[in-house]
């Protein structure tokens, strides 16, 4: 199942991101959970080329359970939650 295209493009100093709440997919026993993140090398006018990343976070009763690290892989999302 499709939910989302995700956000537009941030700007030099504001990031997107796209929030969604997958409870009613989820189902007793395992759930796989899949994203596909790509990033055009375009950029606009009004939006310079920036560092492209992505950042995905699972929330078990609001508590954090794993997300992506700074290598895509699961790790805990510390540098992300406390980033200045």
């Amino acid at each position: 199942m499709h939910l989302t295209y995700g956000p537009h493009a941030g700007s030099s100093n504001i990031y997107s991101i796209n929030y969604l709440d997958i409870t009613f997919l989820l189902q007793s026993g395992r759930n796989n959970i899949t994203v596909l993140a790509s990033a055009p090398d375009l950029s606009l006018y009004s939006r310079p080329k920036t560092p492209k990343g992505f950042w995905a976070q699972i929330l078990i009763d609001e508590s954090e359970h794993f997300a992506t690290g700074p290598d895509w892989k699961a790790a805990p999302a510390s540098h992300i939650l406390n980033a200045p």
